[in-house]
């Protein structure tokens, strides 16, 4: 939320989540957002919110 549309890596959501040791961990960050967007989006098939940027990360909008 504190850098609204900026893309934020897949690497960097992990080391803020769980620190540097847990590499692993990209898997969980996509479930983590696929569960989020069932949770905030009116219509989470078509992300009005959180977008994936593919192969680079994710990215908040609020409008």
């Amino acid at each position: 939320m504190r850098a609204s549309r900026e893309v934020i890596s897949l690497d960097e959501l992990v080391r803020e989540e769980w620190g540097s040791q847990s590499a692993d961990e990209i898997g969980q960050v996509r479930r983590n957002a696929w569960h989020l967007r069932q949770k905030i989006e009116p219509a989470p098939e078509h992300s009005r919110y959180i977008h994936n940027d593919r192969g680079h990360g994710y990215r908040f909008q609020t409008g």
